[in-house]
C-alpha cells in the first residue's frame, strides 16, 4: 500500500477547479507487449542463447515482457553464465579454499567472491522480472473468466478435514 492520502482523481480536480497542468502529467509512456520470443544477441553461446529463448517464453506466457525488459534478460543471462563458469572452476580445481601463494595462508578462492556476486546479481534481476515466486506473487495476472466462478470454498474446507 502507497504511503500517504490517496490522490484525488484528475477529472475531480478539473470540476473543482484545481487542477494544475504543471503537476499532472499526461506524457506516460507505454510499452506494448512482446508476444514472440525476440532474436537473441549473435555474441552470445548456444548454450546461452537457449537460456535467453527459455527465460523470454517464460515472460510472454506470463504477459509480462516488454521491449525494455530485453535488455535485463541479457544481463540475467550474462550473470547467469559468469555464477556457472567460476563454479565450474572451483569444482574443477576441487577447493573453494586455496593457499595464498604470497603469505602461504588458507583464503576465500576468489572465484567463489566473483560466483556470490553474480548470485546477488542474478536474484535481484530475477526479481525485476518476476521471475522469483515472492516477485510472481506481486504481479497483477488476471484469472480468465469463469475461473473465479469454479472455486467452491466449502469443498477446500471438506478435502482438508479429510
Amino acid at each position: 500500500m502507497a504511503k500517504g492520502r490517496k490522490s484525488i482523481p484528475k477529472e475531480i480536480k478539473e470540476l473543482t477547479g484545481t487542477l494544475r497542468a504543471d503537476r499532472h502529467h499526461t506524457d506516460i509512456v507505454s510499452f506494448s507487449k512482446i508476444t514472440s520470443v525476440p532474436a537473441a544477441p549473435k555474441e552470445l553461446s548456444l548454450l546461452e542463447r537457449k537460456m535467453y529463448v527459455s527465460i523470454c517464453q517464460d515472460l510472454i506466457i506470463a504477459g509480462v515482457l516488454e521491449s525494455p525488459d530485453l535488455d535485463t534478460v541479457l544481463k540475467l543471462v550474462m550473470e547467469n553464465t559468469k555464477y556457472y563458469d567460476c563454479m565450474k572452476k572451483m569444482r574443477l580445481k576441487g577447493s573453494y579454499i586455496i593457499t595464498d601463494p604470497r603469505s602461504g595462508k588458507k583464503v576465500v578462492n576468489p572465484l567463489n567472491t566473483v560466483a556470490n556476486q553474480a548470485l546477488r546479481n542474478i536474484n535481484s534481476l530475477s526479481a525485476e522480472l518476476g521471475l522469483t515466486p515472492a516477485a510472481r506473487q506481486r504481479l497483477k495476472i488476471s484469472t480468465p473468466p469463469g475461473e473465479a466462478e469454479k472455486h467452491d470454498p466449502e469443498a477446500d474446507m471438506k478435502n482438508l478435514l479429510l
